[in-house]
Formats: C-alpha cells, sequence, structure tokens
C-alpha cells in the first residue's frame, strides 16, 4: 500500500471498528437494562465478566506462547 494512503485506510479501519462497537451496545443496551430488574444480576455480571476474562487469556497466552512455535 503507498504511503499516501496509509492514513484514509487507518481511519477508515479505526471508524469501522467504533461503528461495530456502537452496534454491539445498542443491541445489548435493553438486554441489558431488562436483566438489572433481577436479584442475581449482580452474580450474572461477575460470572459473565470472569467468563470473558477467561477466554481473552487464553488467546494472550496461545498468541504470545504458541505463536511462536
Amino acid at each position: 500500500m503507498p504511503a499516501s494512503g496509509l492514513a484514509s485506510a487507518l481511519i477508515g479501519f479505526n471508524l469501522g471498528v467504533e461503528a461495530g462497537q456502537l452496534l454491539i451496545v445498542a443491541a445489548l443496551l435493553p438486554v441489558l437494562i431488562w436483566l438489572q430488574r433481577f436479584a442475581w444480576e449482580k452474580r450474572l455480571a461477575q460470572v459473565s465478566s470472569g467468563a470473558i476474562m477467561a477466554v481473552g487469556l487464553v488467546l494472550l497466552a496461545e498468541r504470545a506462547l504458541i505463536g511462536n512455535l
């Protein structure tokens, strides 16, 4: 890719990532607001956060350790 198009490509990619994140938040926000009505909402948030963290750690380990073999 020529250097002259690098900045516009990076900006376009970043805007696409941000738009995707906004779509996910917009889709999940009504569900999250609805879930706040239940007493087990706090525990669900803790368990789901732990699961997301575990997946992130597995991906990190895979890329940092196994990817270099």
